[in-house]
């Protein structure tokens, strides 16, 4: 093999003069890379500039790495330890809240008051929004915090972030090992104030067949879609009942079917008709046409299929 490389490979067979070239080779190396290191500006030095949104995640990062002076320290291996030599208990008592009785709107931040009994607390207070599905949203620094503390008083706020009635789940542990675990139940109003986007979460036109063919032929389920401002995720709702809806048809003569509670859309006869969402004046709209049977609407749908 060696042959083929000619007087170097020779060298190599012999092991003559180049391993010390190629000593020589990298004690130079290094040597210009230490040069470079002292006249350059290090990593932490040079950077390139951060945009307004890495700036701001920047700082959120911070915030988050920074204790919350509401929230106890996080627990140490000694304290949870001794924290368990207690038997658990369940006490509910230890936690008061005081629920909201009129609608709030979705997105806009609820301030309630907690009332905690005397005692430590080893974990932070946590809470969760459940609707009626059980959908459950995990806590999040966007839909709640702690604004104030005054001896065993609590002010907390909490941005709803779904539609109907939702649940509430407070929860806490003492350092005597007793659990906390409340809920209450808000009602949760859709409103335009920061509402950047609406839709009823289907194509601006849809066919439906009367008869025949499968059944997502003859039915349209109706997904509302809403993005607010002050909220990360969309808002996108199983069940349309919170959604203020109206349909353009004859009452005496429809030409679809609203299920007001799933949203589901079925065909009566063969017609055209829009259906309306008006949230504040914000509205959404989806105009159905229904055909006869299967045949006329499967061309439709397969022109709505992307092409690849």
């Amino acid at each position: 093999m060696f042959e083929s490389l000619g007087p170097l490979g020779h060298d190599c067979m012999r092991g003559k003069k180049y391993n010390g070239n190629l000593m020589a080779i990298r004690v130079a190396v290094v040597l210009v890379f230490l040069c470079l290191k002292a006249v350059c500006p290090s990593d932490a030095a040079y950077q390139a500039p951060q945009t307004a949104s890495q700036q701001a995640s920047a700082e959120d990062a911070q915030q988050k790495a920074e204790p919350d002076p509401y929230q106890p320290p996080e627990e140490t291996p000694e304290e949870l330890a001794e924290r368990v030599k207690h038997p658990a208990t369940f006490a509910p008592e230890r936690m008061i809240i005081a629920a909201p009785s009129d609608p709030v709107p979705v997105g806009a931040p609820l301030q309630i008051q907690i009332t905690l009994a005397p005692g430590k607390l080893a974990l932070p207070i946590m809470v969760v929004q459940q609707d009626a599905s059980r959908m459950g949203i995990a806590p999040d620094d966007q839909m709640f915090r702690i604004l104030a503390q005054e001896e065993n008083e609590r002010t907390i706020e909490v941005v709803p972030a779904q539609l109907g009635k939702v649940t509430l789940e407070f929860t806490t542990t003492y350092q005597d090992n007793a659990y906390v675990y409340k809920t209450i139940t808000i009602n949760v109003v859709p409103t335009a104030k920061e509402l950047k986007k609406f839709s009823l979460g289907v194509p601006p036109t849809f066919p439906l067949a009367l008869e025949g063919g499968e059944p997502n032929l003859r039915a349209l389920k109706l997904w509302p879609q809403l993005t607010y401002e002050g909220l990360k995720d969309t808002i996108r709702l199983s069940d349309v009942s919170a959604i203020p809806l109206s349909i353009d048809q004859p009452e005496d003569d429809p030409i679809i079917r609203l299920d007001e509670k799933t949203g589901v859309v079925y065909p009566v006869r063969v017609g055209k008709v829009t259906i309306v969402g008006n949230i504040g004046g914000i509205k959404a709209t989806v105009e159905i046409t229904v055909f006869a049977t299967e045949k006329d609407v499967r061309p439709l749908r397969r022109a709505r299929q992307p092409k690849f």
